[in-house]
């Protein structure tokens, strides 16, 4: 499953309301009951790496070339 911003946002709003149980539905309807907050912390970094991959942001490389006619 891909995730989306709006889900890294649902479970964000989740997180900040919960104590020690959460509860987040997802955009395509699935829900998922947290029961920790390690758990919950752990699903958000995953989701998020999620969402920057499939942005696509990519890492910009620069190549420099230097010449010299040897004179």
């Amino acid at each position: 499953m891909a995730f989306t911003s709006d889900d890294v946002a649902a479970l964000k709003r989740a997180m900040s309301k919960a104590g020690n149980a959460a509860e987040v539905e997802y955009s395509d309807g699935t829900r998922t009951r947290f029961l920790a907050p390690k758990q919950a912390a752990e699903l958000l970094a995953m989701m998020e790496a999620d969402v920057t991959k499939g942005s696509g942001r990519r890492r910009k490389r620069q190549i420099r070339v230097l010449t010299s006619s040897g004179f």
